[in-house]
């Protein structure tokens, strides 16, 4: 199921606490033209792999080799905004971004809720990935790779960027608004954001009521569909759902590529 971001902006009128209960079934299915168009760099300076495989972030050797290449040209921006999320005094850890994704190149973006324990350094790989040795991240890289997704066409975030092991309240999700903001101004190729989970749907809803002037410059397809974790695909029909959000997120990848 998918909409256009620029469609939404009325849905700031509504009351916050019915907005982040709001279903995208309520609004129409409507394509939107993407503005921006631009060629794809080539791959290059820390995307080691341009392959995915699930769980590979457990292979000491490959997650030591992802760590030193976590600022190379094409992800360093995202993880300098990273490095300005950590408060190390306090120890709010921020993920960083696995730079096998397209970084600043990357069209399609996917949103999850908050980081989990496989993304701290040491005890897991210290990114956000869909290669983390946990089973949320291998679904979500098995929903990729079926769909013909290449990590160096993507990008992750967490809707809260902090680890906190729990789920956000909205008052977190409000605190993730302007690290969100900043990372959708480093993605000038972003053609599609998809919001995995209710928890990144609610953060969506704050996201396009806070700066209505930013989702109408960046026209991008919005695509919700469920999280990967054990409980949200407990259900037969919704790993059908998400299976079908990252085909038709693959599908615009596709069509935007062919236009340039």
């Amino acid at each position: 199921m998918s909409t256009p971001a620029s469609f939404l902006i009325d849905r700031c009128a509504i009351s916050s606490k019915y907005r982040l209960l709001v279903r995208l079934t309520e609004y129409p299915r409507k394509s939107v033209a993407v503005e921006r168009q631009r060629t794809p760099a080539p791959l290059g300076g820390g995307r080691l792999q341009e392959v995915s495989m699930c769980r590979r972030m457990a292979d000491r050797t490959y997650r030591a080799a992802q760590w030193e290449n976590r600022y190379a040209s094409h992800i360093k921006p995202i993880n300098d905004l990273v490095d300005s999320l950590i408060d190390e005094g306090s120890n709010r850890w921020v993920p960083y971004v696995d730079p096998i994704y397209g970084g600043v190149d990357a069209g399609l973006l996917c949103i999850l809720q908050d980081p989990g324990p496989m993304t701290l350094p040491g005890t897991g790989s210290g990114f956000i990935s869909h290669e983390n040795d946990d089973p949320t991240a291998e679904r979500l890289c098995k929903f990729m790779k079926e769909a013909d997704i290449s990590p160096s066409q993507s990008m992750l975030w967490n809707a809260y960027p902090w680890y906190i092991n729990k789920k956000p309240s909205t008052s977190d999700l409000k605190d993730g608004i302007d690290p969100l903001m900043e990372l959708v101004k480093l993605l000038p190729r972003l053609k599609v954001v998809m919001l995995n989970g209710l928890v990144a749907r609610s953060s969506w809803r704050i996201f396009e009521c806070k700066d209505t002037s930013l989702t109408r410059k960046f026209r991008f397809e919005v695509i919700e569909t469920y999280h990967t974790s054990n409980r949200a695909m407990a259900l037969d029909e919704r790993k059908k759902n998400v299976k079908k959000a990252f085909v038709n997120a693959a599908k615009v990848l596709r069509l935007n590529s062919s236009a340039m």
